[in-house]
């Protein structure tokens, strides 16, 4: 299928992945290798991973310790020192959370306040200033005028 000039072509979800970075591609293969590392024996993985797609990493960490102190809730004496560095790291994730929510309802009180300012400068510098640091390495064609593409 032939492209526009100012439009990319991608050919599969791998192409599609290297193109922006993190996806849901990417996140789902991360995810099924910490979940196949984690528990070997799950039986669906796939179903597992598309129904974790949408937790955030905080909240699939914290899902995956659950699991595994689940797992040693009685634990050996032998086991105990694990045990409990996966508690400790549990608590600190929760902590984490914790921050991040409560960060983020005072930044949602300060949009409805009459602190909320608005960029000096034109919309357009942002954009750029955005897609220069998600996607560094990502070149635009320029863009082709109709007359000069419908020249002989």
């Amino acid at each position: 299928m032939p492209c526009a000039p100012t439009i990319y072509c991608v050919v599969d979800a791998a192409a599609a992945a290297e193109l922006c970075g993190m996806t849901r591609l990417d996140r789902g293969r991360v995810r099924a290798a910490a979940l196949r590392l984690r528990f070997p024996d799950l039986v669906d993985l796939a179903r597992v991973v598309r129904d974790v797609d949408g937790y955030t990493q905080v909240d699939f960490d914290l899902l995956c310790s659950k699991l595994a102190l689940d797992f040693w809730a009685d634990p050996s004496e032998a086991a105990r020192p694990v045990v409990d560095v996966l508690r400790e790291l549990e608590a600190e994730r929760r902590r984490y959370l914790a921050a991040l929510t409560q960060l983020r309802e005072r930044l949602l009180a300060l949009t409805k306040s009459d602190v909320h300012q608005h960029l000096p400068l034109p919309i357009e510098h942002y954009q750029e200033q955005v897609r220069d640091r998600l996607f560094p390495d990502l070149m635009l064609r320029p863009l082709q005028t109709l007359a000069a593409s419908s020249d002989p």
